[in-house]
């Protein structure tokens, strides 16, 4: 009988262990109430992700290894349904994931929203998946055109000169960090249009039409989910893609109200015309991760949303702050 190496002794407990979480939480479902099921979930869940592999930190422990669990979280949605309460001038939609177990509660979650600049995420994960077959560098430098200068969001229009040059790695960072119109066009033009449908048809998503395509939240978060389980993009180009993510040019918003441990990856997006703030992302504050999707609609939302965003943000924090073991 041949000895297992570390590898597949590894794999086996994995294996093991996903089996038994899952045998352990469906059978207590009927034996416990619903909120010591929680947390039962919530421990088992915990105890998996030890093993947190330091090379990838933003990914999940068990990335491609094991499926979402979900649980009923109620109490959560009428925490968040009382401070959205708060803010009736506007129209807000919510959608929260826990990462561990795949608990989620929404409101509004279905609804469609103008994501404007959330769609540079995929278009960057179109991006690095060409990267990912060699058919790129993030090193190779490419050139400013006269057409890629725009100037509703960013400051490259005015930072960069036609014929400049700039490397993909630049370009990604400026399009995610600070969310630059003229780093998404100069991005785009190395990104066709299979490559970019190719995203959207995997994640199981309607291909947009154009960058003013909408989305529901819920929909949305899909494509963060995706990042964080490395199940597209591989955990090397998954990892780099979320930590452009952190520390992003808002930090008003899903951050402002979270301790300074916290770590954010998120996508924020402003729609003037359509008088919209949006922001989503992954908000790691161990030994809790959770995906957090906030929209915010009406008359001074643009300028005024950040705060319940925040606000949302903070009442989410809280719950899961006093109900994870």
């Amino acid at each position: 009988m041949k000895t297992l190496n570390k590898n597949s002794t590894r794999k086996l407990s994995t294996a093991i262990l996903a089996v038994l979480v899952f045998a352990v939480g469906f059978g207590t479902a009927y034996l416990w109430s619903e909120q010591k099921f929680k947390k039962k979930l919530f421990a088992a869940s915990e105890t998996l992700a030890e093993g947190t592999n330091v090379r990838f930190p933003l990914l999940h422990p068990l990335a491609g290894k094991l499926q979402n669990l979900f649980i009923a979280v109620s109490p959560l949605r009428k925490e968040i349904e009382k401070t959205v309460k708060d803010y009736s001038q506007f129209h807000v939609g919510v959608y929260f994931e826990s990462l561990r177990t795949g608990a989620w509660v929404g409101i509004n979650e279905k609804e469609i929203f103008y994501p404007a600049s959330l769609l540079k995420v995929p278009i960057a994960i179109a991006f690095l998946k060409s990267v990912e077959e060699k058919q790129y560098a993030l090193d190779e430098e490419i050139e400013v055109k006269a057409k890629d200068l725009n100037q509703e969001y960013g400051a490259w229009y005015r930072e960069k000169t036609v014929g400049q040059k700039a490397s993909f790695r630049e370009v990604l960072t400026q399009m995610l960090k600070r969310s630059d119109n003229t780093a998404r066009n100069m991005l785009i033009r190395y990104v066709s249009e299979a490559e970019n449908r190719d995203v959207y048809e995997y994640l199981n998503l309607e291909v947009p039409e154009n960058q003013s395509s909408h989305l529901s939240l819920k929909k949305y978060g899909t494509i963060f989910r995706s990042l964080y389980w490395a199940d597209y993009l591989n955990e090397e180009n998954s990892e780099f893609l979320l930590s452009l993510l952190v520390d992003s040019e808002r930090p008003d918003l899903i951050p402002a109200s979270l301790p300074p441990s916290a770590k954010v990856a998120h996508k924020f997006g402003v729609a003037q015309a359509q008088e919209t703030l949006v922001d989503c992302g992954i908000v790691y504050l161990e030994p809790s991760r959770y995906l957090l999707c906030v929209s915010v609609k009406g008359q001074d939302a643009v300028d005024k949303g950040s705060e319940v965003i925040s606000a949302v943000s903070r009442t989410i924090y809280d719950y899961i702050s006093q109900n994870v073991e």
